[in-house]
């Protein structure tokens, strides 16, 4: 986003609808603000370490919320990422 801002300028925060300010100030807080939550709270249990790659999973939170509050499609290439997302938080934290 930065790059077209300073490129365009303040006219670029034009091209964004109410609605479409709304959904990303939702997902932003909502979103992002669960997921940390839930980092915080397995950071009491697990070390940093494993804890870690949980980060990952925001991405594919936000996704879910946005289909389910917002009604935003979900096309074949966000479920394959979350599955690539959930693959690598499993491999990353399987018990060797």
């Amino acid at each position: 986003t930065l790059p077209f801002m300073l490129k365009g300028g303040a006219s670029e925060l034009t091209l964004i609808s109410a609605k479409g300010a709304v959904n990303m100030v939702f997902l932003g807080v909502v979103c992002s603000g669960v997921c940390y939550l839930l980092w915080y709270d397995a950071l009491q249990v697990l070390p940093a370490s494993e804890v870690g790659v949980f980060l990952y999973v925001n991405p594919v939170v936000s996704v879910v919320i946005a289909a389910l509050f917002l009604d935003e499609p979900v096309t074949l290439s966000m479920l394959l990422g979350g599955v690539m997302v959930f693959s690598g938080v499993w491999f990353v934290n399987r018990v060797s």
